[in-house]
């Protein structure tokens, strides 16, 4: 059975399918739709092969594919697909018969119906053009089908897709090989001289499926950093006292408060808390208040490192309204690979002259 065949080999003959992934800009977005549950359109424009022809019931490869993205959220179908017609037909109705109802999914496919000598180079890509511009930056597939001798027009419509970062997928390619080497013969695919059957309409919906579905994005590409500093900061972890490794603790105790972040506080001088942690770069935030707050010197794999104040000095103490109690960072550490260090806290006996007292928060530790 054809059908059994193709389920078996999917994975391999995906990928000599997929011609290109194009840039994932516009993958990342639509994905994102479906993950939300977004309301989509999806368009498919294209041939007899688009329209469904030869297909049980004129149920296609497009009819299929819209059915894939109905299991994950509401989908409208528009089938701009007409027989016996190319990319230059296509060029001049694409307005009305597809891109006024703004899709967010295209599917494009000419290649059995665009022939050598038509001008198929402006066609095609003038129809391509119409369709990326539209403002909600539609996600673009162009599938390439192919005849009984193995023919389309892939090479041109290929170089289009390449000069504009679309991703493409061929069922010429992934399933031509195949046939060249007697595992199946055409006519398990297709009734006649063109046309898919439903086996070959199942695999090209199962090939676009599993690419946007399925095929990972890589993240966005970045230029060089301008200052090179900029690599400590492009990832972290901010840590709240619950996920701390403390290993030795005297008077300090989780304290948390409506609108505050939780935060390990002490307020009699002496108070210990010696914190086990993996990291390559550190930095503390404590909270400033100008209040009865104190100072803890703080040591680092037993080298003491700084003295953090948590008094906050208010620049107008008569006027001001906001006394703070807001977060601080410091910086206390920056090396080139990760380990083990021991931090420790000490609840100092000095204190700001216009403090009365000796509270401290200990926040977050911010980690990279």
């Amino acid at each position: 059975m054809i059908e059994q065949y193709l389920n078996e080999n999917f994975a391999r003959l995906y990928r000599q399918g997929l011609v290109a992934a194009g840039d994932p800009a516009r993958r990342r977005i639509f994905r994102s739709k479906l993950e939300r549950k977004l309301p989509i359109v999806y368009g498919a424009i294209g041939g007899s092969i688009t329209r469904g022809a030869k297909a049980t019931d004129c149920f296609g490869y497009s009819d299929r594919l819209a059915r894939k993205f109905r299991e994950r959220t509401f989908c409208r179908f528009v089938n701009a697909g007409i027989g016996a017609t190319g990319s230059r037909f296509g060029a001049f109705r694409a307005a009305e018969d597809l891109l006024q109802f703004r899709p967010d999914v295209i599917t494009v496919e000419f290649a059995v119906n665009d022939h050598e000598g038509e001008s198929a180079e402006e066609t095609y890509e003038g129809l391509l053009r119409q369709i990326m511009v539209q403002e909600q930056f539609p996600l673009v597939v162009l599938i390439f089908t192919m005849d009984q001798k193995g023919k389309n027009l892939q090479r041109v419509h290929a170089a289009a897709g390449t000069h504009y970062g679309l991703p493409m997928l061929s069922y010429r390619d992934a399933l031509w090989p195949e046939i060249e080497a007697g595992k199946f013969a055409w006519r398990d695919i297709s009734p006649d001289e063109v046309h898919p059957n439903d086996a070959g309409h199942d695999f090209i919906a199962d090939m676009v499926a599993h690419f946007i579905f399925d095929e990972p994005i890589p993240p966005p590409e970045l230029p060089a950093p301008l200052t090179p500093g900029s690599l400590d900061y492009d990832r972290g972890s901010s840590l709240a006292p619950e996920a701390w490794k403390i290993v030795r603790n005297t008077g300090w105790s989780l304290f948390s408060a409506p609108g505050e972040p939780d935060s390990m506080a002490a307020a009699e001088p002496g108070a210990e808390l010696e914190i086990e942690i993996e990291a390559k770069h550190l930095e503390l935030g404590f909270a400033k208040y100008a209040g009865d707050f104190g100072m803890a010197d703080v040591w680092l794999d037993g080298k003491k490192m700084t003295t953090l104040d948590g008094f906050f000095v208010l620049a107008d103490p008569v006027h001001a309204v906001w006394r703070g109690n807001h977060t601080v960072t410091v910086p206390l550490l920056r090396e080139r690979e990760t380990r083990r260090h021991v931090l420790k806290f000490v609840l100092s006996d000095a204190r700001h002259e216009g403090s009365a007292g000796h509270l401290f928060k200990l926040r977050r530790l911010l980690v990279n």
